[in-house]
């Protein structure tokens, strides 16, 4: 039997962009809620942060809330955005083992039964990380070379769906 070579689409190297409301970064955006819009501009009430450290900022996990109103850019979905406002209620799941594999990624809607990942235990067998919630994964926090790695999704329920404005 002949092997199919990995087919790779230029999205799968997208990743997510994380602005918080009152933070002092570099790029900033304005939002208009009215509209559902938002624009880059120098004057924007959330500024850009480092993603992959950024859930310090945004996460209050024994709250089990937003610590700071954030938005989470998709570029795979035409740059969308979800945006969170601070004090929103979240879920949040952990996928931990010693291998994850995401399954489903931020932007994306779930419900109770959705798979969020399949992670591989010490013991070599598969688990199924479900939500078990409704909502949307507004951000994926991480701890970069943490062994073994863990991933932990936040899920909210009481969201707002940007476009970017053109």
């Amino acid at each position: 039997m002949r092997r199919q070579p990995l087919e790779y689409k230029p999205s799968d190297y997208f990743f997510p962009e994380l602005y918080v409301k009152g933070y002092k970064g570099g790029e900033c955006v304005r939002v208009d809620v009215e509209s559902m819009t938002y624009q880059a501009s120098p004057t924007g009430e959330y500024c850009k942060a480092i993603y992959e450290t950024g859930w310090n900022l945004i996460l209050d996990f024994e709250g089990a809330r937003a610590s700071k109103s954030f938005i989470v850019t998709i570029p795979w979905d035409e740059h969308k955005a979800v945006m969170v406002e601070e004090g929103a209620k979240l879920q949040f799941i952990e996928a931990r083992g010693v291998e994850v594999y995401i399954v489903s990624r931020e932007g994306s809607l779930v419900d109770e039964k959705s798979v969020l990942a399949y992670v591989v235990s010490r013991k070599g067998e598969t688990r199924t990380r479900r939500a078990g919630v409704k909502g949307i994964i507004a951000y994926i926090a991480w701890e970069p070379g943490s062994v073994p790695p863990r991933y932990v999704f936040a899920i909210a329920e009481n969201y707002k769906m940007l476009n970017p404005k053109t």
